[in-house]
């Protein structure tokens, strides 16, 4: 009922870098793979939506940090590695 420790001592400028990474990643992830024909701004808008939910999901489950961290890490550099490919393209 109460907040935990943890969520207590949270301040506004708190920022939860494992889902943030994994957003990053999701994101580039889903757009690329999104064919050209398609990508208009209605994509991008439901590329973002999708990747949105898909991080929320990420958020409510219930594994170790450090599993999280690990995972939205490998994500986060995927999806560098595909922006900066898909730069290159341009």
């Amino acid at each position: 009922m109460f907040p935990t420790r943890k969520e207590r001592h949270k301040n506004a400028s708190y920022i939860n870098w494992p889902s943030t990474m994994f957003l990053f990643g999701v994101y580039w992830c889903i757009y690329f793979f999104t064919p050209t024909a398609r990508k208009g701004i209605w994509a991008v808008l439901l590329t973002g939506v999708i990747a949105a939910c898909l991080t929320a999901l990420f958020d409510r489950f219930k594994m170790p940090v450090t599993l999280k961290w690990l995972l939205s890490t490998v994500i986060c550099i995927i999806g560098i590695i595909i922006s900066a490919y898909s730069l290159n393209q341009i």
